[in-house]
């Protein structure tokens, strides 16, 4: 059978070792090909790469190797004596989704853990178990592009996260079985706009973050950065933390004071002074108010700083 281009274009490439000698960025025509193979021609030569081979890497190159490229992704070349780098620069469209095409190969098929459903619009899930499952790959070929799609299948059953429908991941540290391990946390809306997020464990836990990653790199998706260091300053009263998880767990803001039996006029200065801190944004003039990302990390700190669940 004969083999399909899954990803063509101009680029720069070069091969670098560190402490050996230098090399120079070349021209290249760049293939990968459906037979997990990656093919460079530059000046009539051609090199070819098994993708199995090549691990995606976040090595700081030098810029006295690079040069004035700065847009380029690195792979690290495995079952090589010294440690050695392919480096490939084009457009930023190209490379990030080669670099995504290449965790796929290492991926498929792969045996990882999963957690699902973690959460269902905001509220965690009791009762839910890890389940042994298999990480799947699907590529969609629709008018005007790839939908491309992570599923993971366990027992029959089959979890798919469309990449266009993931609002946000992140790594994260849990418990399991009395052992810290990182999880990789992916929040996603299914086809009615509700959220939900999965939890999944697998060795290759860096090559499944870069898919996640490229993705939102290639189509300048905003993430919404938060540091530990937003929250060392904040200090709230057991009546605001109890409003908050309200909110958190998905109880509209219109029926929270009459859930923790508080005075409108209490609650509605306490979200006063929790819309100053970031935690909450105001939705309608009616002082209704839903969490922001500030506020969901801060409710999921305080969850774990204190063992407790929704």
């Amino acid at each position: 059978m004969q083999e399909k281009v899954l990803l063509s274009f101009d680029g720069k490439f070069m091969l670098y070792t560190p402490y050996g000698s230098k090399e120079d960025w070349k021209d290249a025509r760049i293939y990968l090909f459906n037979d997990g193979t990656l093919v460079i021609n530059y000046y009539q030569r051609e090199i070819k790469f098994k993708i199995k081979n090549l691990e995606p890497v976040d090595e700081k190159i030098p810029s006295s190797i690079t040069g004035l490229v700065t847009m380029f992704e690195t792979y690290k070349l495995r079952l090589r004596e010294k440690t050695s780098y392919l480096l490939i620069h084009g457009d930023k469209k190209y490379i990030k989704r080669l670099t995504r095409y290449i965790c796929y190969f290492n991926l498929m098929n792969t045996i990882c853990y999963i957690l699902y459903p973690y959460m269902i619009g905001g509220a965690i899930q009791k009762n839910v178990k890890w389940r042994k499952s298999t990480l799947l790959i699907k590529l969609k070929r629709t008018p005007g592009k790839v939908l491309e799609i992570i599923a993971f299948k366990y027992n029959g059953s089959l979890v798919t996260i469309p990449l266009e429908r993931v609002i946000d991941f992140k790594k994260d540290k849990i418990n399991i079985q009395n052992r810290e391990v990182e999880v990789l946390s992916v929040k996603f809306l299914n086809e009615k706009s509700v959220s939900f997020v999965i939890l999944i464990y697998t060795f290759d836990l860096n090559l499944l973050y870069k898919i996640f990653e490229s993705y939102f790199d290639e189509y300048d998706i905003k993430r919404e950065e938060i540091q530990e260091e937003e929250f060392e300053d904040v200090k709230l009263s057991d009546i605001e933390e109890q409003v908050l998880y309200a909110l958190y767990s998905g109880i509209n803001s219109l029926e929270v004071h009459s859930l923790l039996g508080i005075d409108v006029n209490e609650i509605e200065k306490i979200y006063d002074k929790l819309i100053d801190m970031g935690l909450l944004k105001l939705v309608r003039l009616r002082k209704e108010v839903e969490l922001t990302g500030k506020g969901k990390y801060l409710v999921e700190k305080i969850m774990k700083e204190k063992g407790t669940k929704l």
